[in-house]
């Protein structure tokens, strides 16, 4: 409907092409290019990795895969979708831009969609299309959809509700992700440091409890979050500019884990802190250093503030890579215990790891659901003795008896 509202799909691709909007190949390697194709292949493919890998809203619905695979799988699953999505969106951008800047528009913000005078015709029966009195260009969607298709019962209400329901279930997930970890990696082990390492008199009931206040905590700092935002500039730019702060440096955290051996807590902390406070000073710079009538950056302000939004997620996650690196190195040299302490080859990328490693098992289930036991766990019962002190099998020979006597 609003493709032909706009003239047709013919129409809406010229205009489109016409006005540059169809150039998929700017090769330009300047970083304060708002949108060229390194930024959105580079960029955004930091973008998509602080999202899709070390996110917890990703990582928590990988867990509940049975294997690696059906992860990845998972993943696969929602790339068509996503393709779709974005072409969508992509699409609809084009067609309100061919709506409201064509030939018979006047270019001036009118007063309720309306020209000063009125709203007449053109000589050949074309009715012109005034551009709303919109104060920020994410609304200019909501003006036409009301304007164009508010005659259509219920159209308006069930654009509304897609807003919510696709709003709705990404926030919530988000917060309950910020809750879990808030709970289980600050609040438990700080009650176990409390009380000296013993159990927590805590009942599941008052740990539900606190999960729904820490939730609801959550969603307020979003709710101010959102005003702030506001102040960024577009949703497409707020986005990625806190994708960039926040998304980086958890990517470089991971990174620095996953691909160094030599990386230890304190410099990835240090790392981490560092790409964060980067990513923040070049927003706020940004957001400081605006054009207040176009919404961009000064031509003259300072080299990082004119920085694309889409390489925030890049230049945070460069900058926790290598001070992390640089600050484990310096704890190394300076502690020799950090020196001594080996690390888990489970949580080193494949190729790091010894050649022949296997991970460790622990049980595994035969077909007829009998108990078996790894060889790694056979061999740890070979060496131990029972709770009356006598040797639970004396060589391994009896690897079958302790199989069978476990099953």
């Amino acid at each position: 409907m609003g493709t032909i509202h706009a003239g047709g799909l013919a129409y809406v691709w010229q205009y489109n092409s016409e006005h540059g909007h169809t150039n998929f190949f700017e090769f330009t390697v300047s970083p304060t290019a708002r949108l060229s194709f390194w930024s959105l292949v580079i960029g955004g493919t930091f973008n998509s990795l602080s999202l899709w890998a070390v996110s917890q809203t990703a990582v928590q619905r990988f867990l509940t895969a049975k294997t690696n695979k059906e992860a990845a799988k998972s993943v696969w699953y929602n790339l068509p979708g996503n393709l779709i999505m974005f072409s969508m969106v992509c699409f609809i951008g084009m067609v309100l831009f061919a709506f409201y800047n064509n030939n018979l528009t006047e270019l001036n913000t009118a007063i309720n969609s309306t020209a000063n005078g009125s709203l007449s015709d053109t000589d050949n029966g074309i009715k012109p299309h005034y551009t709303p009195a919109y104060q920020s260009s994410d609304q200019i969607l909501v003006y036409f959809v009301s304007l164009e298709f508010g005659v259509v019962p219920g159209i308006q209400g069930l654009f509304v509700a897609c807003i919510f329901a696709g709003t709705l279930s990404t926030v919530a997930s988000g917060l309950n992700a910020l809750a879990t970890v808030t709970f289980v990696d600050i609040i438990k082990p700080w009650r176990a440091h409390r009380n000296h390492g013993n159990q927590s008199t805590q009942s599941d009931a008052q740990d539900t409890i606190l999960s729904k206040v820490l939730t609801f905590a959550y969603g307020a700092v979003c709710i101010g979050l959102a005003f702030v935002s506001s102040h960024i500039g577009t949703l497409v730019k707020s986005v990625n500019s806190v994708f960039g702060t926040v998304g980086g440096p958890l990517l470089g955290v991971f990174t620095i884990g996953i691909l160094s051996k030599r990386a230890n807590a304190g410099g990835a902390f240090i790392g981490l802190v560092a790409g964060f406070l980067l990513a923040i000073w070049i927003t706020i710079g940004a957001m400081v250093n605006k054009d207040p009538t176009t919404g961009d950056v000064l031509p003259h302000a300072f080299a990082l503030y004119r920085l694309s939004f889409m390489w925030y997620s890049c230049v945070s996650f460069l900058a926790t890579v290598s001070v992390g690196l640089l600050a484990s190195e310096i704890i190394r040299c300076s502690l020799p215990e950090e020196r001594l302490k080996t690390v888990d080859p489970s949580l080193l990328a494949t190729f790091l790891r010894p050649k022949g490693w296997q991970p460790p098992s622990t049980t595994m289930y035969s077909e007829d659901n009998h108990l078996q036991l790894s060889d790694q766990v056979t061999h740890s019962l070979l060496q131990h003795s029972d709770d009356d002190g006598q040797l639970l099998i004396q060589d391994d020979s009896d690897h079958d008896v302790a199989e069978n006597g476990l099953k």
